[in-house]
Parts: C-alpha cells; sequence; structure tokens
C-alpha cells in the first residue's frame, strides 16, 4: 500500500510542518512516558510522580493516541 500526502505551500505550512515533524513528536511523547515512569519508580513521592504519569495516560488516551500502534 502506497499514500502520498500532498500540500499546497505555503498556504497549508501548518499542516505539513505537523505531518512531517510527527515521528519526532511521537519519540517525544514515548520519551516523557519513559521519564515519568522511570521518575516514579525512583523518585522519594512516587505518589505525586505517578498521579502525574496517571493524568499523562489519561491525556493520552483522551486524545486517541496509542503509543503501542504508534512506536513500534
Amino acid at each position: 500500500m502506497k499514500a502520498i500526502l500532498k500540500y499546497k505551500l505555503p498556504k497549508d505550512r501548518a499542516d505539513f510542518e505537523r505531518a512531517s515533524k510527527a515521528d519526532d513528536l511521537c519519540s517525544f511523547i514515548w520519551d516523557f512516558g519513559q521519564y515519568l515512569r522511570g521518575q516514579e519508580k525512583w523518585a522519594e513521592e512516587p505518589d505525586d510522580i505517578g498521579k502525574i504519569r496517571d493524568k499523562w495516560v489519561e491525556m493520552l488516551n483522551d486524545n486517541n493516541i496509542d503509543l503501542d500502534k504508534l512506536w513500534q
């Protein structure tokens, strides 16, 4: 299967930038989630970090972002 995205530049510059940076954004989201996971595991007050991580996961789910599907 092949998919081709076409943009009318400069009019669609913002859409083009979002699409071209999607992989970088996914990488950042994954890395930050792993950072939170590590902080929760090793923090002196893991409950606080755990609450932040839970909210992070909730927000990903609310926005239909499944990192397991995106980051394979």
